[in-house]
């Protein structure tokens, strides 16, 4: 049978006062309430004019409803902004943005050869050299708010445990990988399939940046995998408690 993909959503995280937190199934923000019920007692005194004057107590219950969309469902769907893919062996990946905007996150890396940093991550890691200060700054730009700046410096000294990830599609990281140990031999490690549903190759560049380009794959709903998933609190569509 083939192999379905889908898309991951990680449950999120509910308050519980008793346990602590509880993990709850994700869903829209705009879409979650909190039913509470309530009991009160209450008194009141009235007078009137006309054929009689009288006083008088009374008790009451009552139900409401209390709206919470802040802390019942703080996380929402949102891939529409994302220029990543669909996993799976058949996706396509978008194409250089060269767009300008406002770069809500990006890297800056040190190199001692701002030149041969360039040739690396164009030729190599498939990035395009945006915008360029000549001999001091080179703007790398391969997807949308995938933004790495070069700036001429001294780089670190040692293995860095710190990473970057970059997110590619299955069908690019064989090239990458050739790519990148043409340029530099021995500077990549693996492609390999992590404990999540994605495939990792991870890219030493000269600048002695530890680069991880990462594609996600699909997952059978109805496999084991897919079930531990479930039990670890992603929302696998169709998945089953298959042993």
């Amino acid at each position: 049978m083939q192999s379905r993909s889908i898309s991951l959503r990680r449950s999120c995280l509910d308050r519980d006062a008793a346990s602590g937190f509880t993990i709850v199934p994700m869903t829209n923000a705009t879409d979650a309430t909190d039913n509470n019920t309530g009991t009160g007692t209450g008194t009141g005194t009235g007078t009137g004019t006309g054929t009689g004057t009288g006083t008088g107590t009374g008790t009451g219950t009552g139900t409401g409803t209390e709206t919470d969309n802040n802390e019942s469902a703080p996380f929402y769907s949102a891939f529409e902004i994302s220029p990543v893919p669909e996993p799976g062996p058949d996706a396509t990946p978008p194409e250089v943005y060269r767009g300008i905007y406002g770069m809500p996150m990006f890297v800056t890396i040190p190199t001692a050869d701002l030149t041969a940093s360039v040739d690396f991550w164009t030729r190599g890691l498939g990035f395009i050299d945006l915008f360029s200060l000549h001999g001091q700054l080179s703007h790398m730009r391969r997807w949308a708010f995938q933004d790495a700046l070069l700036v001429a410096g001294e780089p670190a000294a040692g293995t860095p445990a710190m990473t970057v990830s970059f997110s590619c599609v299955l069908s690019e990281l064989d090239g990458i990988s050739e790519a990148c140990e043409e340029l530099a031999p021995g500077c990549t490690t693996g492609p390999r399939a992590m404990p999540w549903p994605t495939v990792d190759l991870e890219v030493r560049t000269p600048e002695n940046t530890r680069v991880i380009v990462t594609a996600a794959r699909g997952v059978e709903p109805a496999s084991r995998e897919a079930s531990q998933l479930a039990s670890e609190g992603y929302l696998i569509p169709d998945a089953g408690a298959n042993g």
